[in-house]
């Protein structure tokens, strides 16, 4: 690649064993996704790789991105075999990113007691058998009142009891969750019951033009508002229990709500599978999940009525994943299968297909998308969707970036793919078409992704129904795998064609009667622009009821409320009239082809789908 030359990655191995730790730092080539990228190369092609822990961060840590102060982690799942890879925030990247830009973790401490410290002047194996009992949380508290400032990341009890989708916290206040694959289990494995990093974090970079459209994007101002909680109606009460926002360091919107008790912040992906299950007491089971180190999503698939979460400890249970992706149309199921990198970097999957009709194609220039791409439920354009997606998430999580950010940067309009590739990484420049190459960079890192799945031990779409087989093949084709998953053919690049153009049906442009349809505005600012006042107090909901031509497109009822409500017009429309928010019935996201009936009661949801 043309541009500046990059320094070498700062990469340090360090082994494990009953004598104590060994470290040996080298210098690797240099790479333009950084340590992440770097990290998968060794996943995929060393012999041990199953054996290893590798922490990771990006470009843009290392330069100190706005939001983009996230770790990257990778090992073997000990959850169904394969990949586990997981991004998490807190102050733990920034001080790693001072130190290295690449940990390789390997060996074990035999008695399962250890806490790894890095710092500058060498790496130091504490033993702290006491704290096997300790919650996450409560031993990166303590290794904080005993070393001061520093970056700490930690397992609980349930990673020392053997069971294989335990996650991992980082920091204390109040801590942030990874690991869905079982990356808890993995530290636990290693003999450690913590790692430390004591360094001067890496400061955040001004970046005015960046920060400046972070902030106009509607979708990212209700996350900070309201959290990642809106599609529960009932954000209010987890807000109100305790007030306190939550985000990863550095991000000007952050989107975490602290429950009461300090274990965690809530967010939708964590409290939905609990919520629905276990309804009211949901927000209690999420604090047990977070004192024990469980990944929710999974406990609440395994809990049955009336048990305590810590029986899980103790049941045997498949070593498989129970918990699907949040999205469970045709596109998310097909995501669940294929996904190079494991569910963990979906979180933020697929958002344009939900930004409104056209934005797809529009962001993703020269890609001829099938009829139906933006449905979710169509299989016509399922596979690429999917690969589409998951190419340019592998892009941001290796820089470091926060994929929710961009995702919303990309679906409000505020950035198209071009402008966003080049604040990321300004040695694109230099090429045409950054936007083009940055997706590049991660369909390279998406095939990697494969090797290292399957030189890890996993099937590819192993048991996929009836209705995935031809969205299966079509994202094989786009990644040129094999029947095996295997990256060993040339990717079917698309030609360079005009997206399709949005087309509305033809009844819908005939005479249609009148219907009246509720619109909720809740737990955002948006509510707050109802009202007509500035949001004060725990987030709401406002209502509105519309009279509108039925059945009616999503756009024509967000024009109909922006014309009815002009304090709300921003938030609804950006300044080329393509809509924002998405609009859910009965806790779902309306499909592309789906239209408002008479009598529907309709949310609108700003933010990204996830977190």
């Amino acid at each position: 690649m043309s541009g500046p030359l990059r320094a070498p990655l700062r990469t340090l191995e360090v082994i494990l064993g009953a004598a104590g730790v060994t470290s040996t730092a080298r210098e690797l080539p240099a790479a333009a996704l950084g340590g992440p990228a770097a990290a998968l190369e060794w996943l995929a092609g060393t012999a041990d790789g199953g054996a290893a822990l590798t922490l990771a961060v990006g470009p843009c840590v290392v330069r100190g991105v706005p939001t983009a102060a996230r770790l990257q982690l990778a090992a073997r799942a000990p959850l169904g075999g394969g990949l586990a890879e997981g991004q998490v925030g807190s102050e733990l990247a920034a001080r790693f990113a001072t130190l290295a830009d690449l940990v390789i973790l390997s060996g074990s401490v035999p008695e399962g007691d250890g806490v790894l410290v890095l710092q500058e002047s060498g790496v130091t194996l504490l033993r702290r058998p006491a704290w096997r009992a300790l919650s996450a949380v409560a031993r990166n508290r303590a290794l904080e009142a005993e070393l001061g400032p520093c970056g700490t990341l930690a397992c609980g009890p349930a990673a020392h009891a053997g069971v294989p989708y335990a996650n991992l916290t980082a920091g204390a206040r109040p801590g942030s969750r990874v690991g869905r694959g079982g990356l808890g289990r993995v530290l636990a494995e290693r003999g450690l019951l913590a790692v430390a990093v004591v360094a001067e974090p890496v400061p955040t970079r001004n970046h005015h033009d960046l920060e400046a459209a972070l902030r106009r994007s509607p979708r990212l101002r209700s996350r900070a508002a309201g959290g990642t909680l809106e599609l529960f109606g009932a954000a209010e009460g987890a807000a109100s229990a305790n007030g306190q926002r939550h985000g990863c360091h550095g991000c000007p919107t952050p989107c975490g709500i602290a429950l009461d008790g300090g274990a965690g912040p809530a967010r939708f992906s964590a409290l939905e599978p609990l919520r629905t299950r276990f309804g009211p007491a949901a927000d209690a089971l999420l604090e047990q999940c977070n004192e024990l180190g469980l990944d929710a999503r999974e406990a609440a698939a395994r809990l049955h009525p009336g048990e305590e979460v810590d029986v899980l400890l103790t049941r045997p249970g498949p070593a498989r994943a129970l918990a699907p992706l949040a999205r469970r149309d045709l596109t998310g199921r097909l995501a669940a299968r294929v996904a190079a990198r494991g569910s963990d970097p979906l979180r933020a999957f697929p958002f344009l297909t939900e930004a409104g009709p056209g934005r797809l194609a529009e962001v993703a220039r020269g890609i001829p998308w099938p009829d139906g791409s933006e449905d979710g439920d169509d299989p016509r354009g399922a596979g690429w969707v999917v690969a589409w997606h998951e190419e340019l998430n592998a892009a941001l999580d290796a820089l470091g970036f926060c994929a929710f950010s961009a995702a919303a940067l990309l679906a409000d309009g505020v950035l198209g793919l071009d402008a966003l590739a080049l604040a990321l990484l300004p040695e694109l420049a230099d090429e045409g078409a950054p936007g083009a190459r940055l997706q590049g960079l991660g369909a390279d890192l998406v095939r990697t992704a494969h090797r290292a799945r399957a030189a890890l031990g996993a099937g590819f779409a192993e048991g996929a129904e009836p209705d995935l087989q031809a969205p299966l093949a079509a994202y094989r084709r786009w990644c040129g795998l094999d029947a095996e998953g295997l990256p060993c053919l040339d990717p079917e690049v698309p030609a360079s064609v005009d997206g399709p153009a949005a087309l509305q049906p033809a009844a819908l442009r005939e005479p249609r009667p009148s219907g009246r349809v509720v619109v909720a505005a809740a737990a955002t600012a948006a509510a707050a622009a109802l009202r007509g006042r500035a949001p004060l107090g725990p987030p709401s909901e406002e209502e509105r009821e519309l009279e509108v031509p039925v059945p009616a497109t999503g756009a024509e009822l967000r024009r109909a409320l922006a014309a009815r409500e002009p304090g709300l017009a921003e938030l609804l429309l950006d300044g080329e009239g393509r809509p924002i928010p998405a609009l859910v019935r009965e806790g779902r996201p309306l499909a592309a082809g789906e239209r408002v009936e008479d009598g529907d009661r309709i949310e609108l949801v700003w933010v990204v789908p996830g977190g």
